[in-house]
């Protein structure tokens, strides 16, 4: 139609008549012939992120509904497509931001665990970073899909789970610089720092200080003797 002649560049003697090669980049060709080849076989109706090249040789990005026809006794395929350039655009965006992230929590020394807060409010757990097995000395991919209350019961009854639900849905970070944490594996205090990683997502970044903390009771004893 016009709109179609009008983002491509083409006229429409130009255009009629030629393989459907002619509006995608030579590179992206094969995967755009297999995409319409499953949209004629009716095993696909809607291509999404699809190439397009106009006649100057701008490349813009598209979702292609296909629908296959009959016509005086002949099968057409309509194609009708819509610029999704931006979205494409912010889309490789947020996936690159992601991997960033990803290499960041999974290279820190300090230990990493994610949460997810659902509709329902269950905050669950939905992975650890390296640093968090060994800090605590436990294999955390057990925990994964599991409430934090389920994952780590001796939280119960503190401000710890109401506090990450917070962060996760406010995106106000929120830190403690002493949690004593103690159950049949895992004994210590930790500093806690968490912050929003997505809507309804949060992160805890903890590191061991239980020598630190002893080490500043011990101080104290020293120069308050009346203490010990």
């Amino acid at each position: 139609n016009q709109t179609a002649l009008r983002i491509l560049g083409y006229t429409k003697e130009e255009i009629l008549d030629n393989p459907i090669d002619v509006i995608h980049p030579p590179a992206q060709r094969g995967m755009v012939r297999k995409a319409f080849d499953q949209i004629w076989k009716k095993r696909l109706s809607l291509a999404r992120n699809i190439p397009v090249q106009s006649k100057d040789g701008r490349i813009f990005i598209a979702d292609i509904r296909g629908v296959p026809i009959e016509f005086g006794g002949r099968r057409y395929l309509a194609g009708i497509f819509r610029d999704v350039t931006e979205r494409s655009q912010t889309e490789t965006a947020l996936k690159e931001s992601e991997e960033r992230f990803r290499q960041i929590i999974e290279t820190t020394p300090m230990g990493v665990h994610l949460y997810q807060l659902e509709t329902d409010g269950r905050l669950v757990f939905t992975g650890a970073n390296p640093a968090a097995d060994r800090i605590l000395g436990v294999k955390n991919s057990r925990f994964v899909g599991l409430t934090i209350e389920k994952a780590f019961p001796p939280l119960v009854g503190t401000e710890i789970p109401d506090a990450y639900r917070r962060v996760a849905r406010t995106g106000k970070s929120w830190t403690q610089d002493r949690v004593n944490y103690q159950d049949g594996e895992i004994a210590g205090v930790f500093e806690v720092h968490a912050f929003q990683t997505a809507p309804n997502a949060m992160a805890a970044m903890f590191m061991d200080v239980t020598e630190k903390k002893r080490a500043e009771i011990l101080q104290l004893m020293i120069l308050q003797p009346e203490l010990a």
